[in-house]
């Protein structure tokens, strides 16, 4: 926290008359970024005075916080499940490559090509 900005809790305390949930939806309407429990004062007051003449302004911004919120979680889910393709394919190819448990997926993990041969297929001369 630093001392040149408004903090969620000091706009909640300044206006205790009102829905708390108003309060944090028009601050979160000034927001934009992970760290949402402060933003610059100028750049407050200046879409505080934008809000009182256009409360459409007020409904843009928060669909755009909702939209950049979705497409950053959109982006790290991708780049979780490529990783783990990859470490996954890599991981088998790498260390069992003779392995056939996935040739008749996913009955064939059960039978003799399954897990139970899984260790014959490790590369056990490992380089030095």
């Amino acid at each position: 926290m630093y001392s040149g900005a408004l903090h969620a809790d000091s706009l909640a305390m300044a206006n205790k008359g009102t829905s708390q949930m108003a309060v944090r939806a028009v601050f979160d309407a000034m927001a934009l970024g992970i760290n949402k429990n402060q933003v610059n004062a100028k750049t407050a007051e200046f879409k505080m005075q934008q809000y009182k003449m256009d409360l459409e302004l007020l409904k843009a911004y928060s669909q755009k916080g909702r939209t950049v919120g979705l497409l950053a979680l959109g982006v790290l889910l991708s780049l979780l499940r490529a990783a783990d393709y990859f470490a996954v394919y890599h991981g088998l190819h790498g260390w069992f490559p003779l392995w056939e448990g996935f040739a008749d997926f996913p009955s064939s993990l059960l039978n003799e090509r399954g897990f139970k041969s899984l260790s014959e297929s490790y590369v056990w001369d490992l380089p030095k």
